[in-house]
């Protein structure tokens, strides 16, 4: 057998060594990771070579790589020292040793680098039983090399023989490469460049399968398979299958079953399509129910086929339908109940605001909100109480939390009093009416500061969008003030389906590319407008999320800026967006394509608080980014980017991707073969997945670090600084920033003893924010800001003018603070 280069791609996780075979498990390739203290370079360079032999017969092979966040990625293994290396031809150092923490799987549409330390487990290696379905294509072997691929110009929709039309721009002007399906596989296409009238280009690319439109992919089997051949037509059927397209793969079977009626042992395979369709309808279902969606899981159990699928999917079925109708009388009950203790209320007025109150119970109870009357239900049916008490339950339980319900109905009146002034408060654009309601709110029974912040996590949304310009199906274009002297700020929100006000939404933040408008970030990650009823039907809405586009582009902006206009636009319409919709802190995601990728890794770099991950996609982490690297060590990141975009991965490797390729923490970087510049829909899927691995914004850290070298980069979770040192500020106008000049650093820290201490030399002056969630305002506490010592009792207590104006001006009602210092 003829020894071959090693390649890492083609590395595989078994070698086979005179009959021998060694299996690498959680330390696949710690033998070339590690150093090989008696082995000389020559020996090294065996072993390497024998290995490399051997390649060739495990082409094929895959391992399931189990990633602790509960992800799997299944392909062809591999380590390589850093992502700037270049993965065809490593460089050896050191005597031929490498240290190489990065593993690297591919399979065969991208290639995914993370960080050993993020892997929980390998499950056992496997030879590939995936159907690949060749399709003759008179393919360029000779010609043009592609090195680099910007923006597409155009590109037409395969057609039936599986060709389409590329048009991108070069340095000679427009090029247009004839593409061809070459390859067809359960998880991707193989296109390639095709002979033809003008000169042919030789180009390899991979793009997912599921994104090709099921006719379209049809038309192509069709025309390459052999209709009379009835193996050829099933390995149709089983490439749907391991696509997990059901639909699909049952509508093919039924036409062979038709096409070869003598066919008899067919029928096994139509009832195992049924049941892996029904299990597929469930669990879509699931999804949709665990998305807020529950009029949608409901009629999908009522609809659901029965013909042919095993009893335990159809008992799971009457379950789930069971378990909606139990909850629906449940909750009629508990309504029922609450409107016969109210009538039994003996004074007019009192009778009369329960029964105001009940009222909006009844129009807003739901599988969410039911909760809240949990101490009513419990006792209801207690003689022992009066009517008041009861009814006292449900109000104040509906208000703060039935943990923090009370029996008393004047108090649980006066906590719907208060509710409405912070509803005033939040909603009234004139400071002297805000600081009127805030004085008012002082007189009133139950006006703790306690008692608001619960106040704050349950009630809706304070504003509305009245003023909103409707675009379609629960679509809106809203306009925020701008910074001084520049106009309204534009932005575009989708909500889900089945949208409740009284639900918290997990909500994506993106950005455009240049030239792009807005809109295309709603097509993008909630799917095309439909052209007759307006409903998207993409992922967002599946996942039921919400999708703020913020419009951060000026009319002919050439570049991101890193300006603080585009931050305000960008922040802005987040906060804007919080104050009208429900959208929880804890789970915001900011994305962004292109130039908007750029602007993702500036404004996540320098409000990393804000975010949950960020989702850079063809962007460079640059100016800036390269100085506040430090900034986003607790975020998790996914960077997308093709193989021919330019240098992307290595020019974001050096002052970025690599720093993060580290344990603890979270980074994920995917690179598509054979593509450009482009925003790939093909990974959505996984993104998802992604985002909804519990990927939460982090908790408040009692200690923690930052660089900051721009004015308004100045609040990071707990801390606001102000008037810090001229000589660390660059503003982008002056960029690059003076030879010697470094960013301005400042950090924090709790000590387990009670003390505060932030260390912020040279700023004009520290305002701390503190809550509960950071400390405990009824034991000892000493602050101190650049070494000096501040006592909490002289100086810091809870306040309502605080918790209302940060729940105002933040908008995160989940997190408000309770008290601030400032010191100059």
């Amino acid at each position: 057998m003829a020894c071959v280069p090693i390649s890492w791609n083609l590395d595989p996780p078994r070698f086979r060594f005179k009959n021998k075979t060694l299996t690498r498990r959680a330390k696949f390739v710690r033998i070339f990771s590690r150093p090989i203290r008696k082995a000389t370079p020559l020996i090294f360079a065996i072993v390497i070579a024998i290995c490399a032999c051997n390649l060739s017969a495990f082409a094929a092979e895959e391992t399931t790589v189990v990633l602790k966040d509960g992800r799997t990625l299944t392909g062809r293994i591999a380590e390589v020292p850093s992502i700037a290396e270049s993965a065809v031809a490593p460089k050896i150092q050191n005597g031929g040793v490498t240290n190489t923490p990065i593993v690297v799987v591919d399979d065969g549409l991208r290639r995914t680098y993370i960080h050993r330390s993020q892997i929980a487990h390998l499950d056992d290696i496997v030879l590939s039983s995936d159907v690949r379905i060749p399709v003759w294509q008179d393919v360029a072997e000779r010609g043009v090399g592609v090195g680099r691929v910007g923006a597409a110009l155009r590109v037409t929709p395969f057609d039936e023989f599986g060709r389409r039309l590329y048009e991108l721009r070069s340095a000679d002007g427009v090029i247009s490469v004839v593409q061809g399906i070459t390859l067809i596989t359960p998880l991707y296409t193989k296109v390639e460049g095709l002979r033809g009238d003008g000169r042919p280009v030789v180009w390899e690319s991979r793009i997912n399968t599921s994104s090709i439109p099921r006719e379209t992919l049809s038309r192509i089997l069709t025309s390459t398979i052999k209709a009379d051949s009835v193996d050829q037509r099933l390995q149709i059927v089983r490439l749907y299958m391991q696509s997990e397209r059901y639909r699909d793969a049952s509508d093919e079977l039924a036409q062979i079953a038709k096409d070869f009626p003598d066919q008899k042992d067919l029928e096994e395979q139509v009832v195992r399509l049924r049941q892996l369709g029904a299990r597929s309808l469930l669990n879509e279902i699931r999804l949709r129910a665990s998305a807020g969606q529950n009029q949608f899981a409901q009629l999908y159990l009522s609809q659901f086929p029965s013909e042919g699928v095993d009893g335990d999917t159809l008992q799971e079925v009457r379950d789930l339908l069971n378990k909606y109708a139990v909850e629906a009388k449940r909750r009629e009950f508990l309504i029922a109940g609450l409107r016969a203790e109210v009538a039994k209320i003996g004074d007019v007025n009192g009778k009369r605001l329960a029964g105001e109150f009940a009222n909006e119970i009844a129009a807003e109870i739901n599988e969410v909100t039911v909760g809240r009357l949990t101490s009513f239900e419990r006792l209801a049916s207690d003689a022992s109480m009066t009517p008041e008490q009861k009814v006292a339950l449900a109000m104040s339980g509906w208000i703060v939390g039935t943990a923090k319900a009370t029996e008393n109905f004047q108090s649980a009146i006066s906590l719907a009093e208060v509710r409405e002034h912070v509803r005033q408060y939040l909603r009234d654009p004139i400071a002297a009416n805000r600081q009127r309601a805030a004085a008012e709110l002082n007189d009133i029974e139950g006006a703790s500061v306690a008692n608001l912040a619960q106040i704050l996590k349950l009630m809706k949304p304070p504003l509305d969008a009245v003023q909103a310009i409707q675009r379609g199906p629960r679509s809106f274009e809203l306009a925020f003030p701008g910074l001084a002297g520049q106009p309204d700020t534009k932005y575009l929100i989708q909500l889900p389906p089945e949208y409740d006000p009284l639900r918290q939404y997990p909500t994506i933040v993106a950005l455009c590319d240049l030239g792009a408008p807005p809109s295309s970030m709603l097509d993008f990650w909630a799917g095309a407008s439909n052209k007759e009823t307006g409903e998207r039907l993409g992922q967002a809405t599946r996942h039921g999320y919400i999708v703020i586009a913020a419009d951060w582009q000026q009319p002919n902006q050439l570049t991101y800026g890193y300006s603080a206009r585009e931050h305000h636009a960008v922040l802005g319409a987040l906060r804007d967006a919080s104050r009208r919709f429900s959208i929880n802190p804890d789970r915001v995601f900011l994305t962004g394509h292109g130039k908007g990728g750029d602007a993702v890794f500036d404004i996540a770099l320098a409000h990393p608080d804000l975010w949950a991950g960020a989702i850079p996609i063809a962007g460079i982490a640059d100016r800036y980014c390269k100085h506040y690297w430090p900034n986003g060590q607790s975020l998790d990141w996914y960077f997308v980017v093709g193989e021919l975009d330019g240098k992307k991965i290595e020019e974001n490797a050096t002052y970025f991707l690599n720093r993060y390729m580290r344990p603890k923490f979270d980074l994920t970087v995917v690179e598509y073969l054979g593509r450009g510049y482009e925003p790939f829909g093909d990974e959505l899927q996984r993104l998802f997945t992604w985002m909804g691995q519990d990927e939460r914004r982090r908790r408040m850290p009692e200690e923690f670090e930052y660089l900051t070298m721009r004015p308004w980069d100045n609040y990071f979770w707990w801390v606001e600084l102000d008037g810090m040192p001229e000589r660390s500020m660059v503003i982008p106008a002056t960029w690059p920033p003076a030879n010697g000049v470094r960013p301005y650093p400042f950090k924090s820290q709790l000590t387990p003893g009670g003390r505060l201490r932030v260390t912020a030399n040279q700023s004009t002056s520290v305002t701390v924010w503190l809550s509960p969630e950071l400390v405990k305002f009824d034991e000892p506490l000493t602050i101190e800001i650049n070494g000096r010592s501040i006592s909490r009792e002289r100086l810091v207590t809870p306040s309502l003018n605080v918790i209302l104006e940060d729940a105002r001006t933040r908008a995160d009602r989940q997190h408000p603070f309770w008290a601030k210092l400032t010191v100059p």
